[in-house]
């Protein structure tokens, strides 16, 4: 596995790059495109459940996680590990 650590708002995580690369990924990411309720399926694929499940406790504000706040986040943080992995 190829990941690299990032910190996006605050937030850490490991990201596995190879993952990134992968077919299923850019299957999810397509799906996107077409609709943004497939972005928790994307986050769960890129991230796993367990950092899923931190990014969205660490987003809710008064028992609510934005949508726009969670897509926002996830669109950061791929491009901090695009950015990352490039680096490295």
């Amino acid at each position: 596995m190829a990941a690299v650590d990032v910190e996006v708002g605050g937030i850490p995580l490991v990201i596995d790059t190879d993952r990134l690369q992968s077919i299923e990924f850019l299957e999810l990411l397509g799906a996107m495109e077409d609709s943004v309720a497939a972005t928790p399926k994307a986050m769960r694929y890129a991230l796993g459940e367990e950092q899923y499940a931190s990014v969205k406790r660490s987003l809710r504000r008064d028992g609510v996680t934005l949508a726009a706040d969670v897509v926002s986040f996830f669109t950061e943080a791929l491009s901090a590990a695009g950015e990352k992995a490039k680096n490295s």
